[in-house]
């Protein structure tokens, strides 16, 4: 075969290949870039999402499973025959304590409004709680119906500790 019959690239034929090529390379990275941000981005949302449902999902049991709920400046004491948890703000954060667990719920909580009961002033009637869920504010509030017999039995509890205090001297 002579020089003239053989059949190949020229330079300028690699060259523009190569451009092409590394063109479409850089494209697909970038492709892979942005969908790994935001991917991560999302997962970041959902964790504060779930997060924030947790914390809706624990306190409201706990509210209703106890037979007593008492605040105690930051913290929240919530107490029944079976149940003794914690609630307090540590550094705008929301922990629950349930020995031997220690969770921290959200991230951003700010209590916002305790109500007392009329008659029973150390017990906590309603919670309401300022959430920062995505960048967004979200208020919880939680309620508790007291037993009208539970509540009965602790006020006289209280006055019969009171009249012992006072005739005790």
């Amino acid at each position: 075969m002579s020089r003239s019959q053989l059949k190949a690239f020229t330079i300028p034929e690699l060259l523009v290949a190569m451009l092409v090529s590394a063109i479409v390379l850089i494209a697909v990275l970038y492709g892979f870039q942005l969908v790994g941000g935001l991917l991560v981005s999302t997962q970041k949302r959902s964790l504060a999402t779930t997060n924030a449902v947790v914390l809706y999902a624990a306190l409201g049991n706990d509210f209703a499973r106890a037979d007593s709920i008492v605040q105690r400046g930051d913290t929240l004491l919530i107490c029944s025959d079976s149940l003794r948890v914690r609630y307090y703000l540590d550094s705008a954060r929301l922990i629950r304590q349930q020995p031997p667990r220690l969770d921290t719920l959200s991230s951003a909580t700010i209590l916002r409004n305790v109500g007392h009961h009329p008659l029973m002033e150390q017990y906590v009637t309603s919670v309401s709680l300022s959430v920062s869920i995505n960048g967004r504010p979200s208020t919880f509030t939680f309620e508790k119906q007291y037993d009208p017999s539970a509540l009965f039995e602790a006020h006289s509890s209280t006055i019969e500790k009171k009249w012992e205090l006072k005739y005790r001297k």
